[in-house]
């Protein structure tokens, strides 16, 4: 009678694990409810507000992404919350708790398939390893940027159908059910309909075999034999996702820029290829990355020298060839994850929270490697993982306050440009604004925003026209280090820079000269054309990003007429 009261305890042991995670990205999150709308909130709710829920177009007008379960969340929050931002925030953090649950429950499953299921020692520790790791992905400092940021929410609707799709199949793959695929197969086709990203789902879905035939108790499979079983049965998945490429064909005719691969060179190709990586594995950000594959940060440089020396231990500890298989399965499936991301250059924090909760799965081997050789079992798999969990929660912290001094800040900066018009119909030129501190949002859709504040409502204010934007690394020195040469400005010119060695101006306008010579993690895509002004690089500072610039106004008539404003010292300020 001993054994199935023990085993009768599993279930509420886990009921108590699974809420505790729930709890634990609800809780630790509550700060975002009290947030505001920031950044591409005004833009992307503007759009739901004019055109409704769009089945058969594009997630923004004339935009190339098809992204309608995003657009059919927002259009439910505007129906409840209208221009409230706690219903907004409330739904992303729901989501941000459920993926932490449905990850927890994956990777428990999956524990089942290296033993640590069979007995109620090893059960317990499976549970236990399981949490620890789905409280990791909670508190990645990268995943702060979608659970504050309202507009964040197509990855956390992504993940949440992704990860759903992948806890179906495994369910398929332990039990033989079709019904449990075909379920997947709906959760693969509303993860599309949530994000691109999507797309990795097929490859993710046949690694997470492969891992479980070559590293689980029933290994002994040809490795031949496995990739062909893995092909065999992601099949449908690989069908569904060309269903879906003509699909987008049909009904978008728009192409989003994609990476110009002739301005790549060696160096920066390297980088490309290791961003993702440390994104993913650290919990530093984009700033200290591109410092890191530069060679510019020291203390960065002698961590990473020393994650390489503890992996060689392990490799030397472990049985070498198993570990190295474990560790270059793991790193397949990480760059798997980010495969779009290569496409378009873009690889920054807050678009890795997809393939962060794919690196929690595809290390799941290399724990349990290290979780059964270490002879201090528990204890020492619970001492690194809590290890790894709080550095990343004290970088969460880091990045959370980032995102409360944004939204501060905006407020107090559309209240200083609202204060100071005489009127709200002549045309405004905002010619210097701050638009983000590494990777928080501030003003990303400044003529909505405008909007926003005058009207209470969401649209675009038309009369407003903006020009170059400060893109700093510190809130606490953000622009209080540009200057301007204004002694040209009856002649419509306007020289500005910048002294601060990490602070950078950028300008909204397209031309094919103002990406050339940046460094990769900088490429956003193609600039949004500005007919406005004409700026030109004055002289390339630092690492050959923008730090002063003339800038010549085209549009006189309008620059004559309007209500010019700049941002110096931290401050909004009316020059003409």
């Amino acid at each position: 009678m001993s054994v199935p009261i023990k085993r009768s305890l599993r279930v509420p042991f886990t009921a108590f694990l699974l809420s505790v995670v729930f709890s634990t990205a609800v809780f630790s999150n509550l700060y975002v409810l009290s947030l505001g709308f920031i950044g591409d909130d005004y833009l992307i709710l503007s759009d739901v507000q004019k055109r409704g829920v769009v089945w058969f177009g594009g997630w923004l007008e004339n935009s190339g992404l098809y992204r309608p379960l995003v657009i059919l969340s927002f259009w439910m929050n505007l129906w409840f919350s209208g221009t409230n931002p706690f219903g907004y925030h409330l739904t992303n953090l729901i989501l941000h708790g459920l993926n932490g649950g449905i990850l927890f429950l994956l990777l428990l499953r999956i524990s089942k398939h290296f033993g640590l299921q069979d007995d109620e020692k090893s059960a317990w520790g499976g549970r236990i390893i399981s949490f620890l790791l789905a409280v990791a992905f909670l508190f990645h400092p990268a995943n702060v940027h979608n659970v504050a940021w309202i507009s964040g929410r197509t990855d956390l609707l992504c993940a949440f159908f992704f990860f759903l799709s992948l806890l179906f199949f495994e369910r398929y793959l332990t039990e033989g059910k079709h019904i449990d695929k075909y379920v997947s197969l709906g959760f693969f086709a509303c993860s599309l309909a949530s994000k691109e990203t999507a797309v990795t789902l097929p490859l993710i879905a046949g690694g997470m075999m492969v891992g479980i035939e070559l590293f689980g108790r029933n290994s002994g499979k040809p490795i031949a034999r496995i990739i062909y079983d893995s092909a065999k049965r992601t099949i449908g998945y690989f069908v569904l996702l060309f269903v879906y490429a003509g699909f987008r064909l049909v009904v978008i005719d728009v192409k989003e820029p994609t990476l110009d691969w002739s301005t790549v060179g060696l160096r920066d190709l390297l980088v490309l290829a290791a961003k993702p990586f440390f994104l993913i594995l650290t919990p530093f950000s984009p700033m200290d990355a591109y410092a890191l594959l530069q060679g510019e940060s020291p203390h960065l440089t002698l961590l990473t020298i020393l994650l390489v020396c503890f992996l060689a231990l392990l490799i030397v500890r472990l049985d070498s060839w198993k570990t190295m298989q474990g560790i270059l399965f793991a790193a397949c499936m990480i760059f798997l994850s980010t495969l779009p991301f290569y496409a378009t250059g873009i690889q920054t924090q807050r678009l890795m929270y997809l393939p962060i909760g794919i690196a929690i799965l595809a290390i799941v081997p290399v724990v349990l490697m290290i979780w059964k050789a270490i002879r201090i079992v528990l204890f020492a798999a619970c001492i690194l993982l809590c290890g790894y969990v709080f550095l990343h929660a004290t970088f969460w912290q880091q990045n959370s306050e980032g995102w409360k001094q944004a939204s501060a800040l905006e407020a107090d900066l559309v209240e200083q440009i609202t204060s100071r018009l005489d009127n709200h119909e002549t045309p405004i030129l905002v010619l210097t604004y701050p638009q983000r501190v590494d990777q928080v949002l501030i003003f990303w859709a400044l003529p909505f925003r405008l909007h926003y504040a005058v009207h209470k409502s969401f649209g675009r204010m038309e009369n407003v026209t903006t020009g170059i934007f400060v893109v700093g690394s510190d809130f606490e020195t953000l622009g209080k280090k540009v200057w301007y040469d204004l002694t040209g400005i009856d002649s419509s010119v306007v020289t500005l820079g910048t002294s601060h060695p990490y602070e950078h101006l950028m300008v909204d306008q397209k031309g094919k000269d103002l990406h050339e010579g940046l460094p990769i993690f900088l490429y956003e895509g193609q600039m949004v054309s500005n007919e406005t002004l004409e700026a030109t690089i004055r002289r390339l500072g630092g690492t050959t990003r923008p730090q002063e610039w003339e800038v010549r106004i085209k549009d006189q008539a309008l620059f004559h007429n309007a209500q010019v404003f700049i941002f110096q010292d931290g401050e909004m300020k009316r020059i003409r």
